[in-house]
């Protein structure tokens, strides 16, 4: 146990430093390199599937005070209040349809993004100028116009951020 115990303080103690390192250096810490990326042929960026939890959550916890507050009335029940939640709600039923509704597919060299109001826009990877990762976002220009925007955390980033490159589009990396 002992020998275990020391081990694993060791261990710790290495990547510390490999991070400190890293840091200092102005880089990322990655404790294995990345695995090469295989980019299927088709595939779709889509918002994951846990906001769309968040919104019904929202949706149905601030319903449920509503209706708590008509039932069981007190002093707290004034229209400020009702109009709070029903904010609250509205952006649960956003964020609902944000999922559900926004999405990039990608089949071989096409785009086409499906944004939350308005009809699909198909586009060519050889249309994009320019890609631009600042503040967990990737940005997509087409001449100096903004085309779209997605999240790292949405499903396939890396991949699309793959096509882009595999494109020939350079995305400048601004911190």
């Amino acid at each position: 146990l002992c020998a275990a115990c020391i081990h694993s303080f060791r261990q710790w103690r290495k990547k510390r430093q490999l991070r400190a390192q890293a840091k200092a250096a102005g880089g990322m810490f990655l404790e294995r390199p990345p695995e090469p990326l295989e980019i299927p042929e088709r595939f779709q960026v889509r918002v994951p599937g846990i906001v769309l939890g968040i919104g019904v959550a929202s949706i149905l916890l601030f319903g449920a005070f509503m209706v708590l507050m008509t039932v069981f009335p007190n002093d707290t029940a004034a229209w400020w209040v009702y109009g709070l939640f029903g904010a609250f709600q509205l952006l649960g039923g956003w964020l609902a349809y944000l999922t559900l509704r926004w999405r990039i597919r990608v089949d071989g060299d096409l785009v086409e993004l499906t944004p939350l109001v308005g009809r699909k826009k198909v586009f060519v990877f050889r249309e994009f100028t320019a890609a631009v990762l600042k503040n967990q976002a990737l940005t997509v220009y087409r001449g100096n116009k903004k085309v779209l925007e997605l999240a790292v955390y949405y499903h396939h980033f890396a991949t699309f951020a793959a096509c882009l490159q595999k494109a020939g589009i350079p995305i400048e990396i601004r911190i």
